[in-house]
């Protein structure tokens, strides 16, 4: 089965807009969890600081998902 060049414009789009996402919520959860161990090690406040920049991320990824959201309507 041949896909046509519209369909295969299609996939390709969709394809970009998931790695987008999946791309965004990894690098900033994953960014601000490397971010609190590091000063939970400089400031001795472990593990406090990590999870408030854990909590951090986790909300920068859902603002950042919630204006992809809303590029694509």
């Amino acid at each position: 089965m041949k896909l046509k060049d519209k369909d295969k414009r299609e996939i390709r789009s969709a394809m970009g807009l998931l790695t987008h996402i999946g791309l965004t919520m990894t690098i900033s959860i994953l960014g601000c969890l490397f971010l609190g161990k590091f000063l939970d090690e400089k400031l001795g406040t472990s593990p406090w600081l990590m999870f408030v920049f854990i909590l951090l991320g986790v909300a920068s990824a859902l603002f950042s998902l919630y204006k992809i959201g809303s590029k694509k309507l």
